[in-house]
């Protein structure tokens, strides 16, 4: 199963990604807009994980994930979000 891990501030978002065989990939950074995500959300299979990281950011992020029909995503806060990026090998 691919994993997405997003550190969502204001203006950026840092995201990482595993991929099933294991490998782990920090993606380029995007700008936190409502088309970016839109996009990213569909270049992803539909059973990938995603784990947000709470802030009020986002909370916008988890609207757009929603919106397009992701059920299964995760809105963690700061110190889960970093087991999140520890148990695959990534800083937070």
């Amino acid at each position: 199963m691919i994993a997405i891990g997003a550190d969502v501030h204001r203006r950026m978002c840092t995201l990482a990604k595993q991929y099933e065989d294991g490998r782990l990939k920090m993606l380029p950074s995007m700008e936190n807009a409502r088309e970016n995500w839109l996009h990213l959300l569909k270049t992803l299979p539909a059973e990938a994980e995603l784990a947000v990281e709470v802030s009020t950011s986002g909370h916008f992020v988890m609207s757009v994930v929603e919106e397009a029909g992701w059920r299964e995503s995760d809105l963690c806060q700061k110190t889960r979000f970093r087991r999140f990026c520890f148990h695959r090998g990534l800083e937070a």
